[in-house]
């Protein structure tokens, strides 16, 4: 075929895949208003029927506005070397089955959301006794008031006692965040639950994980209530809009072309895929745009998600994004919400920084690597933050499996393989996937390479703001036991006095980099949706009151010891924010003691690594449990003059009873 031919080929398949695409967003439209209308209950026949008939027509309008802007994105076969049929969006239309793209297996159906429409039945091959996970977030717009909010969060807990789940989640004024187990029809009871109370989440992208071993179920539930679903310091309604700011979302196939498309043959932009997890995610795995593309990818280099806004706002940043369409992903996509919107929100406010769109990846990391088994554009592995730890490309981690197999049997004395010899792997493995998962980043200490987060090692570097960095660290098997004090460190090569013990650096102290410093405000930053107005750039903990790292606590067990105390704010600040994981927080216990009797009475004051720990701990409800008890703790100033901790005050694991 001619070079002529060719063009008016692909030319052909994109007007296709853009037609079929409108198509399925205006189908998709008229199904969720159909559903959404059924719960509704109008008070009459015609009523229903003109409301269903108005919704149905502003989400057709909406979805092929978004559908034409999405058709300037390169189609999956326009990127691949496949043959036309292997348009993602014209094979989803015509029923087809799932085609290789870019010579990767392609599992279409586990990139699409299932917002709208049914949960995916049980698989017919689920193992006996396994169970399910579910991971997915919903915002609200407006947000909740104070009444709302509490009856969301004790409906919730309602729904999740009734279905029997476990795990975690987070109900704020603006949404609610959860990662459960159970077993697989509980978890899908507890989804249908959350869609016949209340019509929203008729709209939420539940993503189910079946076969889960009971290992990697939660043991127990804890729904918090919490002032940000994510930790940006935008707390409700102070964020970014998302009905007005959010980016366009892409398909897991989608994206994967984006990424992957050239200026050459494809006529793309300048693109840059942003990773918006922390630093410390993305050192074990991150996306990696093929060689000859026209993509790029960018780190902002997060210790934590407050570092985003700031970063954002950098002169150099915006230099750097200036006429690009900027891609986003995160683990489970609803840090790109907030990112997203807040990335066209500023460029609403400074005329001179344009992007050429914004995009996020549907449904996150998890879902990419359900589509792409043998991990497309991604290298290396998922961290994440419920008890399976981190997620790889099931082809890829097929390989390992077997490698590992092997190595086993020969170093017991079977007939596997030798140690470092290839193993044969069988036909269904792609070749994409042959030589098993990436291994990119290296322990702190020896510098082996190795990825996996062992222990709740952190970070001792000292950052600009004179707070420790303690952000998680990756140490070897060998470094590990080494830290955990159950080995002796007798010194190595480069190292024969053994310094290296009890100094763990991270990868961003490591190269010197720090946070980023708070920029000039703009006004949209302050705005509230509402009209009035806060300053971001202030601490969380400032906003509240006072900044301070001194959290007062009453109504405490009188039987507890400071190790217990310190795992139950942990965990309380863990069901807040994700940026706490695996990092102490408090740095002094000082138990409170009668003045009379001196003997402690049920209260404690606490130091804080840092005011936004401390505001993240008070949260909205200001309690935390703490044992079987239900604690109430509030934000506890210097006030002038005052010496805390007394003078010669050493702290003691057990308070004084007696």
């Amino acid at each position: 075929m001619g070079h002529s031919e060719d063009k008016a080929a692909k030319k052909a398949v994109k007007k296709e895949a853009k037609k079929a695409a409108k198509q399925a967003a205006k189908d998709e439209a008229k199904a969720a208003a159909k559903a959404a209308a059924a719960l509704e209950q109008p008070s009459s026949p015609a009523a229903a029927d003109d409301k269903a008939a108005a919704k149905a027509a502003r989400k057709a309008e909406k979805a092929e506005k978004k559908a034409a802007k999405k058709a300037t994105l390169p189609s999956s076969s326009s990127s691949s070397s496949s043959s036309p049929s292997s348009s993602s969006a014209a094979a989803a239309a015509a029923g087809a089955d799932d085609q290789p793209l870019d010579d990767q297996p392609l599992v279409l159906a586990a990139s699409r959301s299932v917002a709208n429409r049914d949960l995916p039945p049980i698989p017919a091959a689920n193992p006996p006794g396994a169970y399910a996970m579910v991971l997915f977030y919903q915002y609200q717009e407006p947000c909740w008031n104070a009444k709302e909010h509490k009856a969301a969060y004790k409906k919730v807990l309602e729904i999740a006692a009734t279905a029997g789940v476990c795990g975690r989640g987070r109900v704020a004024a603006e949404g609610l965040n959860c990662t459960l187990t159970g077993p697989p029809q509980c978890v899908r009871n507890f989804c249908l639950g959350l869609r016949a109370w209340n019509p929203l989440f008729l709209s939420t992208d539940f993503k189910i994980t079946d076969g889960l071993d009971v290992g990697h179920a939660f043991k127990g539930l804890s729904i918090k209530k919490a002032e940000e679903l994510v930790a940006y310091g935008l707390g409700g309604a102070y964020a970014p809009s998302l009905a007005k700011h959010a980016g366009d979302h892409l398909t897991a196939d989608e994206f994967h072309a984006a990424m992957g498309a050239t200026a050459a043959a494809d006529g793309a932009p300048p693109t840059v895929v942003i990773d918006v997890r922390n630093a410390y995610e993305s050192v074990i795995g991150h996306f990696q745009p093929p060689s000859g593309s026209a993509c790029s990818l960018v780190d902002p280099k997060m210790r934590n998600s407050r570092d985003f806004p700031n970063w954002l706002r950098m002169p150099e940043t915006q230099a750097q994004l200036q006429g690009k369409r900027v891609l986003m992903y995160c683990t489970g996509g609803i840090r790109c919400e907030r990112a997203s919107a807040l990335l066209n929100q500023v460029q609403e406010e400074c005329p001179a920084f344009k992007t050429n769109g914004v995009f996020e990846l549907q449904g996150g990391i998890e879902r990419y690597l359900k589509t792409f088994p043998a991990g497309g554009h991604w290298k290396g592995k998922n961290y994440l933050f419920d008890r399976r730890r981190e997620q790889v490309p099931e082809a890829k981690g097929a390989v390992d499996v077997l490698r590992a197999k092997a190595a086993e049997e020969a170093a017991g004395g079977g007939e596997g393989a030798a140690a470092g010899a290839a193993v044969a792997l069988p036909s269904d493995i792609p070749a994409a996937a042959a030589n098993g998962v990436e291994v990119l980043s290296k322990c702190v200490w020896c510098r082996a390479p190795t990825s996996t987060y062992l222990g709740k090692f952190k970070c001792s570097g000292m950052l600009n703001t004179g707070m420790e960095c303690a952000v998680p660290v990756i140490l070897c098997a060998a470094c590990a036991a080494v830290a955990d004090g159950n080995k002796t460190d007798p010194g190595e090569a480069g190292d024969p006095a053994g310094c290296r013990k009890h100094v763990l650096t991270c990868e961003l102290c490591r190269e010197g980099h720090q946070a980023p410093v708070e920029q000039e405000q703009t006004e949209v930053l302050k705005r509230r949706r509402d009209g009035g107005y806060m300053d971001l750039n202030e601490p969380l903990a400032k906003r509240l009151g006072a900044e301070t790292r001194r959290v007062f606590i009453r109504r405490l067990p009188f039987v507890i010891s400071a190790a217990e105390l310190r795992a139950a704010v942990l965990e309380a600040l863990l069901a807040r924010s994700h940026q706490y994981e695996q990092q102490e927080q408090v740095e002094l216990v000082h138990w409170l003691a009668d003045n009379h009797s001196g003997l402690f009475y049920g209260s404690v004051m606490l130091q804080m690594r840092s005011a936004e720990a401390a505001a993240d701990l008070i949260g909205e409800s200001g309690e935390l449990m703490v044992g079987a008890k239900k604690a109430q703790a509030k934000l506890a100033p210097l006030k002038t003059d005052e010496v805390w901790p007394p003078a010669g005050y050493a702290e003691s694991e057990m308070p004084k009873l007696s």
